[in-house]
């Protein structure tokens, strides 16, 4: 799995020229963001979702069109 090291991050920024403070809140919030990016397993299950929930709505309507139509 892959993980950010924000500290070498920080260290690098201000290696280039950026002072502590800027450096330190620039890796921070990479961090974060990268924290909260999805992971392939998770697009994977997102979309396992949603196909059950189209099958489930499909069949749903399929039943309230055959109600509507007295076909049931």
């Amino acid at each position: 799995m892959y993980s950010l090291d924000t500290l070498r991050t920080a260290r690098d920024l201000e290696a280039a020229g950026l002072d502590r403070q800027q450096a330190e809140a620039i890796a921070s919030a990479i961090g974060r963001a990268d924290e909260q990016a999805a992971t392939k397993a998770d697009l994977a299950a997102l979309r396992s979702e949603v196909r059950w929930m189209f099958g489930f709505q499909a069949a749903l309507i399929v039943a309230m069109a055959a109600r509507l139509f007295g076909l049931v």
